[in-house]
């Protein structure tokens, strides 16, 4: 507003010249422009504006339990893809796999999934490592009071799933979250929507079908009910909103 009032005085004289003298009117409005903004500036109290309060980021530092080939995608979303999170530690039953993959992500590599857990420097703990050693990492994250996304299958023995339901809510809240991501997934949140609506009536029969190009080696029968069939039984639960009853087969004709 100032700048704005001193101007208007500086053009002023202008208008009242004629075009001979107006090079030196100029010169005299603009100092007078100058001298007007100076003086307002100094007589006329600051009224800056109230900076608004920066934003506090929180950083989950992670702490990733197994760094095989699911460990390492993971914790490439956690570095690269991921605001508000970073791997702070890693560990894996193969110590320089561990160490390696610790120093690519600007982690410390720690000896067992104890270790890994117990730190202050690790506020959430993902658990990617080998299926029997799922239900022993999560129980000590519960019981730790640390949030725990682990990969399925949530254990390898239906008592220790209990377990660890059970640690869950003696804790008194939710921490565990299991690596189903079918229901994240555009395709089957819009076949949920659809189901829900009743366009197409009731679902009589659900068929589904897993197929991956190829296994590793170390890939085997009951792997193929633990941790390929369960996103199907997930899924399923899922989009027909259905609790799980206990599973059932026709009997043989040759028993």
């Amino acid at each position: 507003m100032i700048s704005v009032l001193a101007t208007f005085v500086g053009i002023w004289p202008l208008g009242r010249v004629n075009r001979r003298p107006m090079l030196m009117s100029g010169q005299i409005g603009t100092t007078a422009a100058l001298l007007l903004i100076g003086v307002f500036s100094l007589a006329l109290p600051e009224s800056l504006p109230t900076p608004l309060p920066k934003e506090t980021i929180t950083t989950v530092r992670v702490g990733v339990s197994g760094a095989g080939m699911i460990g390492q995608d993971h914790i490439r979303r956690l570095t690269e893809a991921v605001t508000g999170a970073r791997v702070s530690a890693v560990t894996d039953m193969e110590q320089a796999r561990a160490t390696e993959v610790a120093t690519c992500a600007g982690a410390g590599a720690l000896p067992t999934g104890a270790d890994l857990i117990a730190p202050p420097e690790v506020d959430a703990v993902l658990v990617t490592s080998w299926g029997p050693t799922h239900a022993e990492h999560v129980l000590n994250a519960v019981t730790a009071g640390k949030p725990v996304f682990r990969e399925k299958p949530l254990a390898s023995a239906s008592e220790d799933c209990l377990r660890i339901v059970d640690a869950e809510r003696a804790h008194g809240r939710r921490l565990v979250q299991v690596g189903f991501m079918r229901r994240f997934d555009v395709g089957y949140r819009q076949m949920k929507e659809v189901l829900a609506s009743g366009s197409i009536g009731a679902p009589l029969i659900v068929h589904c079908a897993h197929r991956n190009p190829t296994v590793p080696e170390s890939y085997t029968s009951a792997m193929a009910a633990q941790d390929t069939a369960v996103h199907d039984i997930d899924v399923v639960l899922w989009l027909l909103d259905e609790r799980a009853s206990p599973p059932t087969a026709p009997s043989s004709p040759w028993t």
